[in-house]
């Protein structure tokens, strides 16, 4: 349960809780790290990568925008080398993650597409679901990215903790203000249900930041919803 909520945080939200220490960041460019690099190598060295860029804007050296650029770059030298079309099926999702960083999304919703045909767990179908459901919403087609979202309604409750974060912090708002706020606030009044019915065990630490932090995001999701049903501003 441990991992599948921090597989629920991602990438957001996990370079903002890193430490302080920033690991020396691998160079893409070097001699010795040619060639196209595995997948779980890229995923490594993008994380570190975020360590180091989101440490750095928590100590106000740069911004979150300078950051998240910054980022970006960096997944994108990473995958000068990749050619999707020959990414094997087990190792697409891990591929879309750094495409995702990389803001690639049309690669990325290939690859995810690949991913949910056999995906390796529930824990995974739930995931790169989610992540499609973004992707598509980046894409433009926010009512395929709100089916896509809905497939993970139907998970165990003990495989539903990304469902909340991920449409609160990623579908919406890759979705809104693309002609299908109605249906999106919908979705999200809907994954509110989601994430209470989430199980999780108690007695880790994992399991009692979940439940502490739930009354905050559906706090949070519920002035989305009046936002996106017309009742408020951005925030």
């Amino acid at each position: 349960m441990k991992n599948r909520l921090a597989t629920a945080i991602g990438l957001t939200f996990a370079v903002l809780i890193t430490g302080c220490q920033s690991p020396t960041l691998p160079d893409p460019n070097d001699p010795k790290n040619a060639g196209v690099m595995a997948p779980e190598v890229l995923r490594r060295n993008l994380a570190g990568a975020a360590d180091a860029f989101f440490g750095r804007a928590r100590h106000r050296e740069i911004t979150d925008a300078e950051a998240r650029k910054m980022l970006t770059d960096y997944a994108t030298e990473l995958l000068k080398d990749i050619r999707p079309d020959e990414v094997q099926a087990s190792q697409a999702w891990e591929y879309a993650e750094v495409l995702i960083a990389a803001n690639r999304f049309a690669d990325a919703e290939k690859m995810l597409v690949v991913a949910l045909k056999n995906p390796q767990s529930e824990d995974r179908r739930v995931n790169d679901s989610l992540r499609l459901a973004r992707c598509q919403a980046m894409l433009g087609d926010v009512n395929a990215a709100i089916a896509t979202a809905r497939t993970t309604f139907n998970a165990a409750p003990q495989e539903k903790a990304p469902i909340l974060l991920a449409i609160l912090m990623e579908v919406v708002p890759a979705g809104r203000g693309k002609g299908a706020d109605s249906a999106l606030a919908d979705l999200l009044s809907d994954a509110i249900g989601q994430g209470r019915q989430v199980s999780v065990d108690r007695s880790t630490e994992s399991g009692r930041s979940y439940l502490l932090a739930l009354p905050y995001h559906i706090r949070r999701a519920e002035r989305v919803i009046s936002e996106l049903r017309g009742g408020g501003n951005s925030t």
